[in-house]
Parts: C-alpha cells; sequence; structure tokens
C-alpha cells in the first residue's frame, strides 16, 4: 500500500492520509481521510510519530479495501449529472423540490 501524508492542519491537528491499495480483485483503489496528527509534550507537530500514527490507520484501511468495504466512488451516473436544460438561469443548477423524508413510527406504549 503506498501512503502519502498531506500538511498538518494546525486549527484542527490532522493531516489528510491518501491510500492507494488493491481489493480483492485486484483493482488499484484510492482513499483519502482526516487523520489526527501526533503531538510532541510541548505541543508541536511530530512528523515522525504522525507517520507511525498514519502507517496503523493503513493497516485498517488495507484491511476495509480487502474485504471491499472501502471501494473508489462510482462514476456517476446519467441520472446523477446535470444536464443543460436543468440549469436555471445563469448557469446554476435548477433547484430540486425536496422530497418528504420517511420516518418510523415510535411505538406506542401498552398500558
Amino acid at each position: 500500500m503506498q501512503t502519502t501524508i498531506g500538511d498538518f492542519d494546525p486549527a484542527t491537528h490532522q493531516v489528510e492520509a491518501t491510500f492507494v491499495g488493491a481489493d480483492s480483485a485486484g483493482e488499484a483503489v484510492t482513499f483519502r481521510r482526516q487523520v489526527n496528527a501526533c503531538l510532541d509534550k510541548a505541543g508541536a507537530y511530530d512528523p515522525e510519530a504522525t507517520q507511525e500514527r498514519v502507517a496503523q490507520v493503513a493497516l485498517g484501511v488495507q484491511a476495509k479495501m480487502a474485504l471491499g468495504v472501502v471501494t473508489n466512488a462510482p462514476p456517476p451516473s446519467a441520472a446523477e449529472e446535470v444536464k443543460p436544460d436543468e440549469t436555471a438561469e445563469g448557469g446554476e443548477a435548477a433547484e430540486q423540490p425536496e422530497t418528504a423524508a420517511t420516518t418510523t413510527p415510535e411505538p406506542t406504549p401498552a398500558n
């Protein structure tokens, strides 16, 4: 598995990690996620400890790729793509009506 670690974000104390591996069929899979960075006793970013932390996360990501839990995002389907005639004035996508959310009613308590 190939792992790339992005820049440290001091506001979130995280780094973006990119993991490139393969699924059970041998197809390449790319997965990105934020990983909590490691800080030293003084509170400063510790790149060596963060690299070890990302390597530990990579073991879990690799296992999930092999099981098919982590996969590449599917390409957008024709139904998801915005067509030119579906745009509002100014070239922005026309607002779609909201659909009603379905909820499961709570059971009525028995007396």
